[in-house]
């Protein structure tokens, strides 16, 4: 398996972010992190 590197993500809740954009982006993260997870080998 190829070397994993570390990173970072940053995300900017402003004034006119809505609830839906919140909540779209929290499972659209938690989907990519499953993905990730299930690559790792045991």
């Amino acid at each position: 398996m190829k070397s994993l590197k570390k990173s970072l993500t940053g995300f900017d809740i402003g004034r006119f972010t809505t609830g839906e954009e919140i909540h779209f982006t929290i499972n659209k993260v938690s989907e990519v992190i499953e993905k990730f997870y299930e690559k790792i080998p045991s």
